[in-house]
């Protein structure tokens, strides 16, 4: 069995995912599959391609987040930002066969 972890960010945050995913994919001895909700995937080709090869990396899932018809409140001029919304859709943005996840922050 491998450890899900779930990482919802944007390109601000692209470096110190990659800093967050490393120190736990380094420090662990279980596989851990990582899953990420990100608005814009493309950005992470380098990220994923370093990710993917690592030993303890089990899969990488990155979904898109589509905010066509959503409105986030707070985030101009803000520490807050579109990312931090992304939490509130992880019921329909992760497999219904996910039986249990541990979100972290990038």
């Amino acid at each position: 069995m491998s450890i899900n972890i779930l990482y919802c960010f944007d390109e601000n945050y692209n470096q110190q995912a990659l800093a967050s995913m490393i120190s736990l994919l380094d420090k662990t001895s279980e596989i851990i599959d990582i899953y990420i909700v990100h608005n814009n995937p493309e950005s992470l080709a380098k990220l994923s391609n370093f990710i993917k090869s690592h030993k303890k990396t089990g899969k990488i899932i990155i979904t898109k987040f589509d905010k066509k018809n959503f409105t986030f409140p707070n985030i101009e001029n803000s520490h807050v930002s579109e990312a931090t919304y992304y939490r509130l859709f992880i019921e329909d943005l992760l497999p219904d066969d996910l039986e249990h996840v541990l979100y972290l922050d990038a």
